[in-house]
């Protein structure tokens, strides 16, 4: 399919439903940090400043848009019809001396030929052609600059429609999507019940993370303890969390990073004491890997080629001819040692300086230098497609080959940052002015939308993503705030709500449950009546009956 023949369908496509308006706010909406056509920057407003000069029939100001961005060629087309426009509206309102006079003027210097003048001059006599509105106009410039002012490329078809979806300019209730073949589909309900929980601990928890099968939990607990759950959802739709080990103390410093195997046979740990270690669920066993010089920040684990099978899952076969060439070996060589072996997987690691590193059975093989200070990696096996996010960029590599296949420099520093697991968008928490969520399209990296918190004074350090499709960000503040973003619903908050007297360590939502978990510290015997007191206050004011109270964790229905 052609370039503009795909151009066209989008666009056809927003005509057919109604949505007149949506390149302009689109594009609004929009940002573009790199052009793949040119080396220099575009003002993200570009299109809609062109809106704005052609109601304002600023030709002046349209003139130097288009030689800043476009060929002379191409700014002469843009200007003839822009102008070639406002002449026609002229004659239609029987202003026939502005019209001449715009004739004689700048629509005689943007004609292409001599044919096209006495054509627009016959006009005056006898005229029945109607005006453009103002979309088609944008219509028609967008066709003839696309590659240009970077705008409508092809490859950004996905990434718009996306847009659209997400300033509500296609109606949420019933999602529209765009299918790589560009046939439009229904994509999903918005139905799902969504509530929240306040979670009292004893001790700090830092750290809650999810087996890709949504069978295992795991807690950071003080910092350096590990508590391991095997987690269902019961009938009732409540969680049912059962304890199944706790590694305390492996670490000498902070936990900075958790991750389970693809079999959920082993969890890794990294650290700040600049090891990362890997325990074994089954038996007492460990593997320390310790060859780093910095903190380390992050953990992923590579199956090797032989487990793979051809969806880039684990071949269970070979995983468990593995165990049994694993025990057979461990059997001849008369080892009784603690010491964990992992034959099916290469573990990388990647420290706070940038060192990436590959290990085989707790030896480093190969390092790889990328970008200091280190905020998180995120790798999918299927696309052999490695991201690493530190400080001020965002990376992907081809793992296998160890190539740099793409990078994003940012101005803002990256406070946070939550990659989707099937790698189709990142989303960064930073700090200008304001606290700021950056939704950018993977793998192309590609802006797509900003979600903004407008007060300076609070304190953002962590936030999380999840709910039905992925399309809630959800943050808390040191305040005891937490603020909620909807994905498809704007750029400003549709909910805020202070919901604790204090700090939330950890906000963290359960995927199973559809549940927000704030994780914050069990307060003293005093506040525990203080609060029990207020509650029940509430409770028989409002008449509720026993049936429809609700627990002392604080659970709501949002």
């Amino acid at each position: 399919m052609k370039q503009q023949e795909k151009l066209q369908i989008f666009l056809q496509y927003l005509n057919n439903h109604g949505y007149y308006q949506t390149i302009k706010e689109l594009i609004q909406k929009t940002s573009y940090n790199q052009l793949q056509q040119l080396d220099s920057k575009v003002d993200s407003s570009i299109v809609s400043k062109i809106t704005t000069y052609i109601q304002n029939h600023d030709f002046d100001q349209l003139e130097q848009i288009f030689n800043t961005y476009v060929n002379q060629e191409k700014k002469q087309k843009c200007m003839f019809i822009i102008v070639q426009n406002h002449y026609i509206e002229l004659l239609q309102q029987q202003k026939i001396n502005e019209a001449v006079e715009l004739l004689r003027g700048r629509l005689q210097d943007c004609c292409l030929d001599e044919q096209q003048k006495h054509q627009l001059a016959n006009l005056i006599i006898e005229s029945e052609i109607q005006p453009l509105t103002c979309v088609e106009i944008i219509r028609q410039i967008l066709l003839i600059c696309h590659q240009e002012i970077g705008v409508l490329q092809p490859n950004r078809l996905m990434i718009l429609m996306h847009q659209a979806q997400a300033n509500k300019i296609l109606e949420c209730k019933n999602h529209c999507k765009l299918e790589s073949n560009y046939l439009i589909s229904q994509k999903h309900l918005c139905t799902q019940k969504l509530t929240k929980k306040i979670i009292r601990e004893q001790h700090l928890i830092s750290i809650v993370q999810y087996s890709n099968d949504l069978s295992l939990q795991v807690q950071v607990s003080d910092k350096v303890n590990v508590i391991i759950y095997q987690q269902q959802l019961q009938n009732n739709s409540e969680l049912q969390l059962n304890k199944i080990r706790t590694l305390n103390d492996y670490h000498q410093s902070e936990i900075l990073s958790v991750t389970i195997s693809p079999c959920n046979q082993y969890i890794g740990t990294t650290s700040k004491d600049k090891t990362a270690i890997i325990f074994e669920l089954r038996k007492n066993k460990q593997l320390v890997l310790n060859a780093h010089q910095s903190p380390v920040q992050d953990m992923i684990w590579v199956l090797q080629s032989n487990f793979v099978n051809g969806n880039g899952g684990i071949n269970k076969n070979s995983q468990k001819q593995e165990l049994l060439e694993l025990e057979s070996l461990l059997q001849n060589n008369n080892q009784t040692s603690d010491t964990l072996k992992l034959l099916q997987y290469k573990i990388w690691t990647i420290a706070n300086d940038g060192w990436l590193f590959e290990w085989d059975q707790g030896t480093k093989i190969y390092s790889l230098k990328t970008e200091e200070k280190v905020k998180k990696m995120h790798y999918d096996q299927n696309k052999d497609s490695l991201i690493i996010v530190s400080e001020y960029k965002i990376s992907i590599y081809q793992l296998s080959k160890k190539q740099l296949i793409r990078q994003l420099s940012l101005n803002d520093q990256i406070i946070d940052v939550k990659i989707e697991k099937a790698q189709t968008f990142i989303i960064i928490l930073s700090k200008n002015i304001n606290y700021q969520f950056t939704y950018y399209s993977l793998p192309n990296l590609e802006f797509v939308k900003l979600f903004i918190e407008h007060n300076p004074k609070l304190l953002i350090k962590q936030f999380d993503i999840g709910w039905h499709n992925n399309n809630l960000i959800v943050c808390c503040t040191n305040e005891g705030v937490t603020i909620m973003w909807h994905i498809q619903k704007g750029q400003l908050p549709f909910f805020r709500k202070q919901i604790h007297k204090g700090p939330i360590n950890l906000v963290s939502i359960e995927p199973l449950s559809f549940t927000i978990r704030y994780f914050v510290e069990q307060d003293s015997l005093l506040s525990q009546i203080q609060r029990n007191i207020a509650y029940y206050s509430r409770v028989f004011t409002e008449q509720r009956s026993p049936l429809a109270e609700r627990s002392m964790t604080s659970e709501d229905d949002l």
